[in-house]
């Protein structure tokens, strides 16, 4: 922002030169974090928005950008992180191998019906950036005392743990920060896709694409030899690149 602030427009590659950061996917997850503060102008290039101005004139004020962000934490020593998954299962089991449990940066949480509140509560130290928690109802308050922020939607159930959450087949909104392959033909239709790492999709067809609603792309997409212009139909943001193997 400092620097966007300085110069007033700056490319995307521009962007990425400043931060420092050599991986497009990585850039382009921080970035999209950002957009709140950033305009972007129809040649691609980008400016801080009135939001940002604002923000920037703030941090001239106080001469210390660093009192606007927060370093990520690292864990505690015992303290296993739990992160960047595409569905986390948790039952009594699996908690009972770690001492202490942060779960971070996940699309979908399971948790399972033998897990108790005293179980959960000594155990997980928080929880953040999840986009559905599935949990059972007298687990509801223990779950809602360990969000820190970014949690979409907490579900809960009655019993055993619902057969559809366990189906086999992704979550309608499938996000990857590292590396992840995906067999399209598992998708459910609807699903959108953020990729901000190293995405391969599999068993790529032109029914099974038709799957996908949407795919925002800040990082590298590997397709099958012949079929990127049809994966291309479904990418909606491209920052990053689209590839093809054999």
């Amino acid at each position: 922002m400092k620097n966007l602030g300085e110069q007033g427009v700056l490319s995307f590659s521009q962007l990425m030169e400043a931060a420092g950061i050599e991986e497009t996917g990585t850039f382009g997850f921080h970035l999209k974090k950002t957009e709140p503060l950033l305009e972007k102008l129809p040649d691609g290039r980008y400016k801080l928005s009135k939001l940002g101005e604002k923000a920037y004139r703030v941090m001239l004020f106080l001469e210390k950008p660093e009192a606007f962000s927060m370093p990520s934490k690292k864990p505690e020593e015992g303290v296993k992180e739990l992160r960047s998954l595409n569905r986390l299962l948790l039952d009594a089991e699996r908690l009972g191998r770690y001492d202490k449990v942060v779960i971070r940066d996940c699309y979908e949480v399971l948790i399972d019906s033998d897990v108790t509140p005293e179980l959960f509560r000594n155990k997980v130290l928080s929880i953040r950036e999840v986009g559905r928690i599935v949990c059972p109802k007298e687990l509801h308050k223990a779950v809602l005392s360990r969000i820190e922020r970014g949690c979409d939607v907490v579900e809960t159930y009655e019993g055993e743990l619902p057969l559809e959450a366990l189906e086999g087949k992704y979550p309608r909104h499938l996000g990857n920060y590292s590396e992840l392959v995906v067999d399209v033909s598992r998708l459910r239709p609807g699903t959108r896709i953020e990729n901000y790492g190293h995405l391969t999709l599999k068993e790529v067809t032109e029914e099974n694409v038709g799957k996908i609603a949407g795919i925002e792309n800040y990082g590298v997409i590997k397709v099958p030899k012949g079929f990127k212009e049809l994966v291309l139909t479904r990418v909606t943001s491209n920052y990053g690149i689209v590839t093809e193997y054999e």
